[in-house]
């Protein structure tokens, strides 16, 4: 690959350079192309009304290079620009102030093509491309995604080869840039290994369109809107025995404040969090424990999940992920990135047994004339079954013999929801259950609450694995009973209790495809092959956000430690420098034996550089063709170009050819060199006539 020496010539004055930057027309049409897939890479985070902008400048781009409209004045493009500002300042306080960022970044990387002037404007353009690709893992960070973004940078890398170089061959210039990411990345796996770890400086920006899952407040058909979602939440890897299906409650917030409508979180305070003492004499150190691996997805939120009862484990080194004392988890920041934690479950452990006067009142509350027909309900029940075993067992009862139907379309409410529901439409999903059944609970003096979370998962036979989606979102009661504590009740195990034993039934399959928009693959991978391929391809990204993704600092400590033993810090460095040594000198011989044995001589690159931008110009010297009839050419096209490129080929000739001593060989390239600038100023002020 012979480069050239200057694709973009420079005319000093005593003031400013002036710098003309000329570019083929394929060359043309591909940055447009390379443009469109590096904003692709952040479409879903982009506002409609951009993307719509966003295709207009990039056809915008293609009629001024096939020359249909001529480009923008200063004054259309200074419109434009502020237009665009403006927009952005509105729509901010609605999409948050990080997508607003992306928005900004991504309207200045489709305006600056119509700046490219000088060097400096193709090098801010390039610059701009990579901090979007850079940007893009800020929502993806999966394998697949990753394998998109290296092609994308295998492919800017090429373009700028091919600008930059004689050859124009895409192919062979794809080639090249593969070659180098290869070549980078053992030092990018070095560093990443050994390289300290060093905590952020600053926090991105949450996105306030980027919250997914649960949210901390519920009313009656949320949930069953969440379960149209094939979006992942997290995934579970089990250390040694894995739980029945049905076993697999993962619990996330618990709602104990009800308004009549809605149940929310109470606020909690540091005094909330979980003491070691208070857990070990809640669990049942006699059961058997479950060890597990969770890896939660980015929710933007700062619930975890884990099942009932959990230790989290190294909970005083953990300063991440705490233990609250209604036995959920929660993180000290937003996930704004995959996390991951271990927990021990106690499975049936109690809870609670000693419940505070306080607790108990805000689990017995109800809103005074909030559902008055379950009021009377509970009233009644109490009055016939005074032990509150009994009771919970009627009501359950009456859920399972009675008319009520688990589905993911029930009836519209209306203002006395729960009323509604249970004595009217009698259809619902899992949260008009469990809503309806606290509330009878409170209504008759038992202490109840809603709890939030997710119910089993999909198992990975070759990762080994579950995955829990958004679909598994699920909501049950616990109730509080003396010398007890609290107890889990699923009201879905009475009126579906496939639901709660296997997944979703047949129905509610079907009812979730239809009523969903998104596409569903699991009903297009009835092939054996493709369905194991989709586990394996799972598996794979699993264990890449599992090793790469969550390499936390804490990891990477345990690794070097096991490594090198405790005194890691000394032996991490000098291993560091003397690889980074090593690969820069292997490096280097590399790059000394590819170089052929007779370098190329300057006046040989001036040479090539001269017919490059004669092609530029449409001026194309095939290989059968003579020199004298290309130079005819030329002369057609302009005759002070002619005759210039006709002093600068006999100057060329003369040390290509002739015996020269070492005097005259000096004298020659000094003149080739004065002829070679002399043609770039007339290709400039050729080139500039031309756009006028």
């Amino acid at each position: 690959m012979t480069l050239t020496i200057n694709k973009f010539f420079s005319k000093n004055s005593s003031k400013n350079k002036l710098t003309y930057l000329s570019m083929p027309y394929s060359l043309k049409l591909s940055l447009v192309a390379i443009q469109a897939l590096n904003i692709l890479t952040l479409v879903t985070e982009l506002s409609f009304w951009f993307i719509a902008l966003s295709l207009v400048c990039l056809l915008w781009h293609i009629s001024i290079h096939q020359q249909y409209i001529a480009k923008p004045s200063r004054i259309i493009k200074f419109f434009i620009a502020i237009t665009g500002c403006i927009l952005l300042g509105v729509s901010t306080n609605d999409m948050g102030v990080l997508i607003g960022m992306i928005h900004l970044l991504c309207l200045s990387y489709l305006l600056k093509p119509f700046e490219l002037h000088k060097t400096s404007d193709l090098y801010q353009l390039i610059v701009l491309g990579l901090f979007i690709l850079a940007s893009s893992f800020i929502f993806n960070q999966s394998i697949y995604f990753s394998v998109f973004i290296i092609i994308l940078v295998t492919l800017n890398i090429a373009w700028w080869l091919c600008y930059f170089s004689y050859n124009k061959n895409l192919f062979i210039q794809l080639r090249t840039s593969f070659k180098l990411l290869l070549q980078s990345f053992p030092l990018a796996i070095v560093l990443f290994v050994f390289f300290p770890k060093i905590s952020p400086f600053w926090h991105v920006p949450m996105a306030k369109s980027a919250t997914t899952g649960l949210s901390d407040n519920v009313s009656v058909g949320d949930i069953s809107n969440l379960a149209l979602s094939n979006e992942l939440a997290f995934r579970v890897e089990f250390s040694n025995e894995r739980p029945n299906y049905s076993q697999m409650y993962w619990r996330a917030l618990v709602l104990e404040d009800f308004d009549g409508k809605t149940w929310r979180r109470t606020k909690k305070t540091k005094e909330d969090i979980l003491k070691k003492e208070q857990l070990n004499k809640n669990l049942d150190f006699n059961k058997q424990p479950l060890s597990y691996e969770v890896i939660a997805e980015p929710s933007y939120q700062r619930w975890l999940f884990s099942l009932d009862v959990p230790k989290l484990e190294h909970v005083k080194q953990n300063k991440i992920v705490y233990q609250l004392n209604d036995q959920t988890l929660f993180s000290r920041d937003k996930i704004a990135q995959p996390l991951s934690y271990k927990v021990t479950s106690y499975i049936d452990s109690a809870t609670d047994i000693d419940l505070t006067d306080e607790d108990k009142h805000l689990n017995i509350a109800t809103v005074e004339r909030s559902n008055p027909r379950l009021v009377v309900l509970a009233n009644n029940l109490r009055r016939e079954y005074q032990d509150n075993h009994e009771l919970i067992q009627q009501v359950l009862l009456n859920f399972r013999q009675q008319n009520y139907r688990y589905t993911l379309s029930p009836p519209t409410l209306s203002n006395n929801s729960l009323d509604e529901f249970y004595f009217d439409t009698q259809a619902g999903f899992c949260e008009h259950y469990a809503s309806s059944f606290t509330f009878l609970m409170r209504a008759v003096g038992i202490p109840a609450r809603m709890v939030l979370g997710y119910l089993g998962g999909d198992y990975n036979s070759q990762g080994d694995y579950y995955s829990i989606y958004q679909r598994d979102a699920h909501a049950w009661s616990e109730v509080w009973l003396s010398g007890v504590g609290w107890v889990r009740i699923d009201p879905t195990a009475a009126v579906d209790p496939s639901r709660v034993e296997q997944g979703f039934s047949d129905q509610l399959l079907f009812e979730q495809e239809s009523l969903s928009s998104g596409f569903y693959f699991d009903s297009y991978l009835s092939a054996v092959w493709l369905n194991k391929f989709k586990l394996q391809f799972e598996a794979l990204d699993y264990q890449w956000t599992k090793l790469v993704i969550n390499f936390s600092q804490e990891k990477q400590k345990n690794l070097l430690k096991s490594w090198f033993g405790d005194d890691f810090n000394l032996k991490s460095a000098i291993i560091i420098s003397i690889t980074i040594i090593m690969t820069w000198m292997i490096l280097w011989l590399l790059h000394l034996w590819s170089k052929p044995l007779n370098k190329t001589q300057v006046w040989i690159r001036y040479y090539l550089d001269v017919h490059n931008k004669l092609r530029e110009m449409g001026l194309i010297k095939k290989n059968e063709q003579l020199q004298k009839q290309f130079l005819e050419q030329v002369l057609l096209h302009d005759t002070n170009l002619g005759q210039c490129y006709q002093r600068f080929v006999e100057s060329v000739g003369h040390l290509q050819y002739k015996e020269n001593t070492e005097d005259e060989k000096v004298e020659l390239i000094q003149i080739v060199k004065q002829e070679y600038r002399q043609f770039c100023h007339l290709v400039i002020q050729i080139m500039k006539q031309k756009n006028k």
